[in-house]
Order: structure tokens, then C-alpha cells, then sequence
């Protein structure tokens, strides 16, 4: 496809290397070609590019026969596990979850899933990864054809999530905006522009529900009015994942540095802050004091190990993507081990900065924390804008909060889109190819786009409660659950133990192999049927969710199970196919020699 203006004369560039001259070479061709030269230098700058230029240029190197793209270094490589899996899962989500669950009777069961069910699937997605050399949607289906589903549904889960994680970012956009204003507007009780009626109990609630959100439930006739100020904010955020996945995002290291400390910085100063307020020791004594009925609740260890899974993005494909771009002889389980503990952490401080704030609110309204009305997933956008209204210069820490927000909360959304995009490129779905990389990206963008309106109309908010509720309810418990059963029983545990030895050195212990083998998959199994259980009862969700919300929320859980049923049957006939020809997915054409045949069986035998 490249159109020579006749011989031309190789000459010398300053390497030493003879090139020859070409004209009218085409665009995509030049950007596909600086793309893979790019990947394969050594000096790649940290995050330089994202997972779908490296799987574009992985495909051209396949055709070309050139070697598969690395991360330029082992800090490259972590600070993206660290970015995809330490987000709003750990400052927004984890809170939230704490609240709803009785405070320190959820701390637990967080633990004992963190580190005996998610740590263990988390170590083997990385080492899956980066063993195979595969990204999600090709790396089960290599193992067994049957379980190719595995990654398709896994990438289902990662894109459906994103239209509601995209919405937070889309308040985060809308707090930032409003934090020039002086004084801050949620300081401010019954702000008149935007009030409609008086049931907030703080100013901070009363401008989330009244101001921002305008929030109402399904049973109130205007739930589908549009929030127009919130879908300019949902734009915003759909436009920077776009030119983020477009462009790749280019930083040096030391720019990173500061990007991944400064959410612990402002954390810190909230936390300061909060224990510092009147009341704040009893919301802190409830967050650390379990409650061992709640123990009994299967709900609350169903929510444990679901928060678990979210916040260290288990399931969604992102950790085998980002992993098999490493080189084979990379010490993954160390690194999994880093990230978990900076993961539970995260959350863990985070609580303790939130549950002191919610103190000193119930110190002012005379109530026990426990019968706080603040809950939902407004909890992080009326704590943390309570305490910064209590700090000097207000302005400041309140741009610096909603940017460390946002920034906590990109770089998670741009894995997941990452997955479901990278998904239909390498299998070329459609007009999903290497060549229509940007179109494609701008068609996922967008379709995400339409898909979020639904979440700044006035019922927005409850729209993110059943999203978040059934779309990692039970689907990344099965998703989990099949990984494991690729690895330990179809591939092999032992073998796959003795492929890590001999490609890292590194020995993978025996209790890991143990929990993946007799503890992670009935453990699983065993929270897929509580699932199912608890969501079948008819007040799940509330009496303020019509029946049709839970169809919706059926539907959301049970179509990734459904794509890999599919594809289970898909790999069935497949394999049949297979099996009966002999030769790939079609009967081959054979040409049979009769001559040679007849002069064959005349010759004696022996």
C-alpha cells in the first residue's frame, strides 16, 4: 500500500542504518510504525502510552514476526496495576459499604476475603498474564476453547461498570467547578436557587440531594428529567477518557511520583482535620468496633467480598491485560502483594477519615452514628465537603480534593474501557481494527456517553444503586470461579507452579496453591448461591425501587453468565469440528493421489 516514486538511493542516517526513501506513505500506516518502534525502546516513558496502543502494536508485531511489546519498566508497569486498582473503589465505594454494614462488623469479613479469596485470584491474574502472554480475551480461550467466555464476560462486567463509575468522576467535574466560588456553596443552609424542600439535616447533604443531584426516586414522575449542568460534567468526563485512550497519557517519572502521593497527602489533611472535630471519637470508635450479629448477616459477607474484588479490580480483566505485557521473568507476586496491602490500606484511612467526620455531624445533631440519614452514594461528596469547609483556605483544599478525585478516578475508568476496547480490536469485531483504532474508541466513548445519561437525570443517583448492586454482584464471583478452574484444573496447578519457578525463579508458596485449590473455589461457589439468594428477595433493593429495576438489575447480572454459557457451547462445537476434521474450524481440501495408493498397497508388508 505504499506507492514508490521508482528506485531510489539508500541513504546513511545517523545510526548507521540504510533506509530507503517512500512516498505517500499513509497515516495510520506511519502511526502503527512509530507506534511499535515506540514499545520497543527501552526508554518508554512511565504510562507513555495505554493497553489499546500496545495491543495494536502487538498485532502488527504478530503479522510482521517482530517480538510482542513490553512495558518500558517494572515502575511502569506497577504504578498502572497501583492506578487501576487503588480509585474511587477505596475513597467513594469502601465508606459507603462501611456505613451501610455496621461500620467495624464489616472490617472482618473485608479482611479475611481480602487476603484468603482476593489476594489469591489477584496473584493469579497477573501470573495467568503474564505466564500466556495473553490479554483477557485470549488468554482463557487459549487454555480451552470452551472457556473463551471467560474474557468476554469479564470485559462486559469492566465497560457496563464504567457507565456509572464515569458518573462519579462526573460530580467530582461539578464539585471542582464550583470550588472557585467563595464562600463554598455547601457551606451555606437552604441555598434558594436550587432548594425545593427542607429534609437535608446538614447544609452539605442539603446541596448534594437539592443542588447537585436534584435526586428523587423511581416513584416520582419527573425521575427521567435531565440534569443538565451534570450531563456538560458527563461529557467532560467522556471527553478526557477519550483523548486519554487516544493520545496515551505521557508523564515522566517524577510527575508520577507526585500524582500517585498527592490522594494521600489531601487525605492525610482531611484526616487531620476530621480527628481534630468535636464528636469525631465515637464515629471512629463505631467504625472499629465490630457488631458480631452483624457477622451472622450472609449480606454482609457478600458485600465484604464483592468490595473486595472491585476495589482490586479482580474480574475485570485489566490486572491479565496489564501483566502480559511484562517480561515472563517479572516477580509478580510481590507485586500483587504490594498492591493489596496499599489497597486495603487506602480504604482502611479512608474510613477513618470519613467515619470521623460522620462523628462530629452526629455530635451535632445529638444521634448516634448509626442513625445518621446520611448514606448512599452521596456519603463521600457530603463528608469530605463537610471537612474541608472546616479548614483554612477552603478553596485551596477543595480544588485539591475534587482534582485528586478525578485523577483517583481516570485512571481506573481508562482500565476498564481499556479491556472492552481492546477486546473488540484484537478480535476485530466488526469495524473494530487496528486501523480504525481511533474511531473505534471514539464509538465506545460515546456509546458510554449515551448510556450515562440515565445516570444525571433526577433519579440518577438510585440509577447508580442498582448499577452498583447487580452489575459485580454475582457476575465476577462466576467470572473469579472459572479463572481459577482454568488454571488449577485444566492447565494444571502444579505445572503452572513449575512454569513460574523455572520463568522467575520465584516459587510460588504452597497455602497459595492450597486456597486456590480446596478453599477460593467452593468459597466462591458458596457466595455466587448467597448472592443469588439475597437478590431474589422481593425488598432487596427497598420498597422506593419498582418491580422493574429488579428485572433491569436481573438482566445486568445474568448477561455476562449468559455470554459465557455462549461461548461455552461455541467452543463445544468448535472442538467437535475440530475433532472431526482434524484441521482448525473447516473441513480441509484434500487431494487423494490413486496411483500412489495402489502402488502403496501392493508393496509387501512386513
Amino acid at each position: 500500500r505504499v506507492r514508490s516514486e521508482g528506485p531510489q538511493k539508500p541513504q546513511d542516517n545517523d545510526d548507521g542504518r540504510n533506509l530507503t526513501r517512500r512516498a505517500s506513505v499513509p497515516a495510520r500506516v506511519r502511526r502503527m510504525a512509530t507506534l511499535s518502534e515506540t514499545l520497543r525502546s527501552p526508554t518508554t516513558p512511565v504510562r507513555a502510552l495505554s493497553s489499546v496502543n500496545m495491543a495494536v502494536a502487538s498485532i502488527d508485531a504478530e503479522k510482521h514476526g517482530r517480538e510482542r511489546p513490553q512495558w518500558g519498566s517494572r515502575l511502569e508497569y506497577l504504578l498502572s496495576v497501583i492506578g487501576f486498582a487503588v480509585g474511587l473503589g477505596n475513597v467513594w465505594r469502601a465508606p459507603k459499604l462501611f456505613m451501610e454494614n455496621g461500620g467495624g462488623a464489616f472490617l472482618i469479613p473485608y479482611f479475611v476475603m481480602m487476603f484468603v479469596v482476593g489476594m489469591p485470584i489477584f496473584v493469579l491474574e497477573l501470573g495467568a498474564g503474564q505466564m500466556f502472554q495473553r490479554t483477557t480475551c485470549k488468554l482463557w480461550g487459549k487454555i480451552d476453547r470452551r472457556l473463551a467466555g471467560v474474557g468476554w464476560a469479564s470485559a462486559f462486567v469492566a465497560y457496563v461498570g464504567s457507565f456509572y463509575y464515569n458518573v462519579v468522576i462526573t460530580w467530582s467535574v461539578y464539585y471542582l467547578g464550583v470550588s472557585f466560588k467563595s464562600p463554598l456553596p455547601w457551606t451555606t443552609a437552604n441555598p434558594a436557587a436550587c432548594m425545593r424542600n427542607a429534609t437535608a439535616d446538614t447544609a452539605a447533604e442539603q446541596y448534594w440531594t437539592e443542588c447537585v443531584t436534584h435526586s428523587t426516586h423511581f416513584t416520582d414522575p419527573e425521575w427521567t428529567t435531565v440534569n443538565w449542568p451534570l450531563a456538560v460534567c458527563l461529557a467532560i468526563a467522556w471527553l478526557v477518557c477519550f483523548f486519554a485512550l487516544r493520545q496515551g497519557i505521557e508523564s515522566s517519572g517524577k510527575v508520577v511520583l507526585v500524582t500517585a502521593t498527592f490522594p494521600y497527602v489531601v487525605l492525610f489533611v482531611l484526616f487531620v482535620r476530621g480527628v481534630t472535630l468535636e464528636g469525631a471519637a465515637e464515629g471512629i470508635r463505631y467504625f472499629v468496633t465490630p457488631t458480631f450479629s452483624k457477622l451472622a448477616e450472609p449480606s454482609v459477607w457478600i458485600r465484604a467480598a464483592n468490595q473486595c474484588f472491585y476495589s482490586l479490580g479482580a474480574g475485570f480483566g485489566a490486572h491479565v491485560s496489564y501483566a502480559s505485557y511484562n517480561p515472563r521473568s517479572t516477580p509478580f507476586f510481590k507485586d500483587a502483594v504490594l498492591v493489596t496491602v496499599v489497597n486495603a490500606a487506602t480504604s482502611i484511612f479512608a474510613g477513618f477519615v470519613v467515619f470521623s467526620i460522620l462523628g462530629h455531624l452526629a455530635h451535632e445533631q445529638g444521634v448516634p452514628v448509626q442513625q445518621l440519614s446520611i448514606g448512599g452514594p452521596g456519603l463521600a461528596f457530603i463528608a469530605y465537603p463537610t471537612a474541608i469547609s472546616l479548614i483554612p483556605w477552603g478553596n485551596v483544599w477543595a480544588l485539591s480534593f475534587f482534582v485528586m478525585l478525578g485523577m483517583l478516578g481516570i485512571d481506573s475508568q481508562l482500565g476498564t474501557v481499556e479491556v472492552f476496547a481492546t477486546a473488540l480490536i484484537e478480535q476485530q469485531v466488526w469495524f473494530f481494527k487496528p486501523e480504525n483504532q481511533q474511531r473505534s474508541i471514539a464509538f465506545i466513548c460515546a456509546l458510554g456517553f449515551v448510556a450515562g445519561i440515565g445516570f444525571v437525570t433526577y433519579g440518577g443517583v438510585d440509577m447508580v444503586d442498582v448499577f452498583d448492586y447487580y452489575i459485580a454482584l454475582y457476575a465476577l464471583f462466576v467470572v473469579c470461579f472459572f479463572e481459577l478452574f482454568a488454571v488449577v484444573y485444566v492447565h494444571g496447578v502444579a505445572q503452572f507452579r513449575e512454569q513460574v519457578r523455572l520463568e522467575t525463579g520465584t516459587t510460588l508458596p504452597g497455602w497459595l496453591l492450597f486456597l486456590w485449590k480446596w478453599v477460593n473455589m467452593p468459597v466462591l461457589a458458596v457466595l455466587v448461591g448467597l448472592s443469588i439468594y439475597s437478590a431474589a428477595q422481593p425488598d432487596f433493593l427497598g420498597p422506593e425501587f419498582p418491580p422493574w429495576t429488579l428485572g433491569l438489575g436481573w438482566a445486568l447480572a445474568s448477561a455476562p453468565v449468559l455470554i459465557l454459557v455462549g461461548m461455552f457451547f461455541r467452543g463445544v462445537h468448535r472442538n467437535a469440528l475440530k475433532g472431526r476434521y482434524h484441521a482448525g474450524d473447516h473441513p480441509p481440501t484434500v487431494k487423494i493421489d490413486r496411483t500412489a495408493s495402489k502402488a502403496k498397497a501392493n508393496q509387501p508388508q512386513l
